[in-house]
């Protein structure tokens, strides 16, 4: 009798394991799936590894006398992870990378910062200094580099499979506006003379630094430098984002078939804001997505509508100029640490759903009425007047606020909340929106009426339970309990995780090796994620 108990304990146990397993698979295989996803390009502007293979430009050869060494390095590789962390795509492209070395150095970069992309592809081939590379969260089925020859970089080709369906992109970085239009043109029919010989249902985007206006076609005819083939353009031209001298429109595109035309995703945004380069005040949208048909159909991928934009937040800015990275002498002299790209990066939003039309009366009633403060962190900043309900203030401290609403993001109130009161809910318009170095803030409001008390505030605190902090999504909450060691800034959490400490109002740092604990306390952000000790009841010893 005893000896069948026991096999029958052990047969329970084996179904219990059995059955974590299987939903273990099954949560892996999820994640995985995409039904929606996103896709980012981004001229990283040099990015080089630091060995010395014969290619490099003078500047990033180690001990040239420019600084190019493995601290100048680090900080470079750090900005740009931090860059693509905060846009938190699927799919990357990038243009100037060195080498598979330097793409390599910048995933696990990323990896510290828990945005893991464990697929990537480079054009090793390239006869160029720097090439076209992809990260990816999806595997890659195969990758070919396109040669266009000399002196013009290859064209990378990634065919992804996304869920059960095959996705291509094309990565470019076409000839700079040094050179002739003829140079972009060889680069463009190298393309189109290889989309031709895709299926004609395959979904394919096109994305990358194209060294062009969305409009070159009546740009070019201003600049005789550049025009040497008549007014034709590899853009507008050759890959026919243009139709009867015009712009393809989207009503265009979807009545197209397959591949013959491709729409201009830079379209989306108003004319000021199509811009992705700034040289000497010239702001040009040089970096492209270009979608055809296939992506406005029933099979396959399809394009989120409307979910363009280009990533600008405050902190890739310097004296109203995109914050390039920085070099002495005006850009020709050492490395000076500092700076992200000369580019900005621009993104879309896709899905393995059929294609819907977006309700733009719907859109612009959300927008001129949101029904959540998560609304807040998806839109431009700047002036605005946006009506926001019972939000109930979390945190408050001087003239500074956080409020929240249930099942709902929080966001700071800076210097604009003198007359909140704690624990009391709120009615409010957003008057201006503001990104302080990563930090979404409001920063003006007005017409405040109280509505009410919640009864229990701590209900809306984020519990931790083994949340990686440094999300995006986590900045603005108020963290109900943490406890960790504390050493040279950071709190050390669980076995592998840390994250910054920022001691504001003259509280004292502890005794470093020291364990901590840390209550109510807000998740700020600057560069990096990091909790805000400004109250001096939030820190005390560990119990």
């Amino acid at each position: 009798m005893i000896l069948y108990f026991q096999h029958k304990k052990t047969a329970i146990k084996q179904k219990i394991l059995l059955r974590i397993i299987i939903v273990s698979f099954f949560t892996c295989v999820s994640f995985l799936q995409a039904e929606k996803f996103k896709i980012a390009s981004y001229n990283v502007e040099n990015l080089f590894d630091l060995r010395k293979s014969g290619n490099e430009y003078q500047a990033y050869i180690t001990g040239s006398g420019y600084g190019w060494d493995k601290q100048t390095a680090a900080h470079k590789y750090n900005n740009i992870a931090e860059v693509i962390a905060d846009i938190d795509p699927h799919i990357i492209g990038l243009q100037e990378v060195e080498s598979a070395q330097a793409l390599s150095k910048l995933q696990k970069e990323l990896a510290e910062r828990n945005v893991r992309f464990p697929h990537s592809a480079i054009a090793e081939a390239s006869p160029t200094t720097t090439r076209c590379a992809l990260l990816s969260k999806f595997p890659i089925t195969s990758h070919v580099s396109l040669p266009v020859g000399e002196p013009l970089r290859d064209i990378l080709k990634v065919t992804l499979k996304i869920d059960d369906t095959q996705l291509v992109i094309y990565v470019n970085h076409w000839k700079s506006r040094k050179g002739h239009e003829s140079l972009r043109i060889q680069t463009a029919e190298v393309l189109r003379s290889d989309i031709d010989k895709l299926s004609e249902k395959q979904d394919v985007i096109l994305l990358g630094d194209l060294n062009s206006g969305y409009a070159e076609f009546i740009d070019i005819t201003d600049n005789p430098e550049l025009n040497n083939t008549g007014g034709r353009t590899g853009i507008n031209h050759v890959l026919n984002t243009i139709y009867n001298g015009k712009l393809v429109s989207e009503k265009k595109i979807k009545q197209a078939s397959d591949h013959e035309f491709f729409y201009n995703l830079w379209l989306e945004l108003k004319k000021y804001r199509r811009w992705s380069y700034n040289f000497f005040g010239d702001k040009s949208a040089l970096d492209h997505i270009l979608i055809p048909a296939t992506l406005y159909d029933e099979h396959g991928i399809s394009y989120i509508d409307n979910s363009f934009t280009k990533f600008d937040p405050d902190y890739l800015f310097i004296n109203n100029a995109v914050y390039r990275w920085q070099r002495a002498a005006r850009g020709d002299g050492k490395h000076l640490g500092r700076g992200y790209s000369d580019h900005l990066p621009i993104y879309a939003v896709f899905s393995t759903l059929p294609y819907s039309k977006a309700d733009k009366s719907q859109e612009q009633s959300k927008a001129a009425n949101p029904r959540d403060i998560a609304f807040l962190y998806h839109v431009d900043c700047g002036r605005k007047n946006y009506r926001l309900t019972e939000c109930t203030v979390i945190y408050k401290h001087k003239n500074n606020a956080i409020v929240k609403r249930p099942q709902d993001r929080a966001i700071f109130i800076y210097r604009a909340a003198d007359k909140m009161e704690l624990a009391k809910t709120y009615n409010f318009t957003v008057k201006r929106l503001k990104d302080f170095y990563g930090l979404r803030e409001i920063t003006e409001l007005s017409n405040l009426q109280k509505t009410g008390q919640h009864e229990n505030v701590s209900a809306l605190y984020l519990d931790y339970d083994n949340q990686d902090l440094s999300r995006p999504r986590y900045q603005n909450e108020v963290l109900k309990k943490i406890a960790g060691k504390y050493k040279n800034g950071y709190l050390y959490y669980d076995d592998n995780s840390k994250i910054e400490l920022y001691f504001r109002n003259n509280i004292k740092p502890p005794v470093n090796n020291t364990q901590i604990r840390l209550r109510n306390v807000r998740i700020g952000f600057h560069h990096y994620p990091q909790l805000i000790v400004e109250k001096d009841d939030t820190l005390d010893a560990a119990k």
